[in-house]
């Protein structure tokens, strides 16, 4: 045979065997990989298919420009807002009691998994312990800002710890160390420094937690005066770069957030930004924003203006307590609300206790809506099971309709176990949604079945500063 071709011989059989290499490895890496889902699947429920998507969707025509609250209760209920919202900065101690910043020092390890679904253990706890430094608490106490987005976290750790992932809401994503997220900008009350120096206890006017260290800058008098002192514009779009004037990226502009107005807002609106200056405290900045992103505080509650808000919101993904920078139901609510200067709370149970409550006790599912169209006002009520917070938003179809973020719905698996049809962000959906799935759960799974009552808005004014829950915020699953 011919050197020539015995060399193609063998450079056949070098190729197949190759390939034969590249099938095997592409097995097996196709092993390690979730199973590809279509590119347009469909929707958990059918709620998402035959309910409008779009917050305008459920705009009264006739009443859109409407004032939702008279003058001079949105002027106290935005006066109230700022007050909250600027409080942290003027405490002189700690509103979070010991036992609850470190309550999660007392949670038993072998029970805790980290993302590997591994016990975190008696090792991950003693270190936790000692970074902590609970003796020494309060080790500090000055105020500060948010200078970039971040959480308050129940330990010094941006690691997870998960419950039993074999359960519904005990697995990915619901980290039991995730307190809540909070927007740069946000005023702080720094109470504590960890060991390493790495985090700091930090209290906002709506949850305290652990913040990594870098993530906050302390403020000064003058940082302070100038956040007071000017008027408030408000994002009413989400997801926005913020530049300032001399070139650098900020941060992105979240509804929720506040900022110091500097002069009108017209075609561009002139904002003041702290940021974290070279000795790592807080110093001012400037960023000019167009007007089509932030508005004057407080903007009018109207059904309109309200869903133009709640449009920018729509579709975006669950997160549990803040994680990844999204919103949980009662974040969603929170945050919506702040354009238009009213404060709720962080966590589903005290918004449903913010305002006017009605309970559902005794009432058949009829009974319930029955009551919710004759009572409640479209986008000023609040409905409220545990564990979960909604917004009232009119009848479709001769059915109440709500705004909510929501995880799932309660359905059994073939083998017979609690399981969850995932929906995962938010929506708009009857009070039953998903109740054409022939395996979700019944009575229970059906969300009317289970409200425990509907909360009047605007909220009670307080007659003295609110008291931040500590690091156990009731969040929602």
């Amino acid at each position: 045979m011919k050197k020539s071709t015995l060399s193609l011989f063998r450079r056949a059989a070098v190729v197949r065997a190759a390939c034969v290499v590249a099938v095997v490895f592409g097995m097996a890496l196709a092993g390690c990989q979730p199973a590809r889902q279509p590119a347009h699947p469909e929707p958990p429920v059918r709620d998402l298919v035959d309910l409008p998507q779009s917050a305008w969707g459920y705009v009264d025509p006739e009443r859109a420009a409407e004032p939702l609250l008279a003058p001079e209760e949105a002027s106290r209920q935005a006066a109230e807002l700022l007050r909250l919202w600027f409080s942290p900065w003027h405490r002189t101690a700690p509103a979070a009691k010991a036992e609850h910043v470190f309550a999660y020092l007392g949670t038993d390890p072998d029970r805790l998994f980290g993302e590997d679904t591994r016990a975190l253990g008696r090792p991950w706890l003693a270190r936790m312990t000692a970074n902590a430094d609970a003796a020494a608490y309060p080790n500090a106490g000055y105020p500060a800002i948010a200078v970039r987005h971040s959480s308050l976290r129940a330990l010094p750790t941006l690691r997870p710890a998960f419950r039993d992932s074999a359960l519904p809401g005990e697995g990915w994503p619901f980290d039991m160390l995730q307190n809540s997220g909070v927007w740069a900008q946000t005023p702080l009350y720094v109470s504590h420094v960890s060991r390493d120096g790495a985090w700091v206890m930090a209290e906002t006017h709506f949850a305290s937690g652990w913040m990594p260290a870098s993530d906050v800058a302390p403020v000064d008098a003058q940082v302070m005066a100038a956040f007071e002192e000017w008027p408030m514009a408000a994002f009413v779009r989400d997801h926005v770069s913020v530049i300032d004037t001399a070139g650098a990226f900020r941060f992105e502009g979240r509804v929720g957030m506040l900022l110091p107005l500097v002069g009108e807002c017209e075609d561009q609106c002139d904002v003041l930004l702290a940021v974290r200056g070279e000795l790592g405290r807080a110093v001012l900045a400037t960023a000019e924003i167009s007007s089509t992103v932030v508005a004057s505080y407080p903007q009018i509650p109207t059904q309109g203006a309200l869903a133009h808000v709640a449009d920018e919101m729509l579709g975006q993904s669950y997160g549990w307590g803040g994680l990844y920078e999204d919103r949980d139901c009662s974040a969603t609510l929170m945050d919506l609300f702040v354009p238009f200067g009213i404060r709720l709370p962080r966590n589903s149970y005290s918004q449903s206790r913010a305002g006017t409550f009605v309970s559902f006790d005794g009432l058949d599912a009829q009974q319930r809506t029955q009551l919710i169209e004759r009572d409640g006002v479209p986008w000023m009520t609040l409905l409220w099971r545990r564990g979960h917070i909604m917004l009232y938003v009119g009848s479709r179809q001769g059915r109440p309709a709500i705004l909510h973020t929501m995880w799932g719905v309660k359905i059994e698996d073939s083998q017979g176990r609690e399981a969850r049809r995932v929906v995962g962000r938010t929506v708009v959906t009857s009070l039953a949604p998903g109740e054409e799935l022939p395996e979700l759960v019944r009575p229970a799974g059906i969300m009317l079945n289970v409200l425990g009552g509907m909360t009047m808005l605007p909220p009670k004014v307080a007659p003295k500063p609110q008291v931040v829950d500590g690091v156990s915020a009731e969040l929602t699953r």
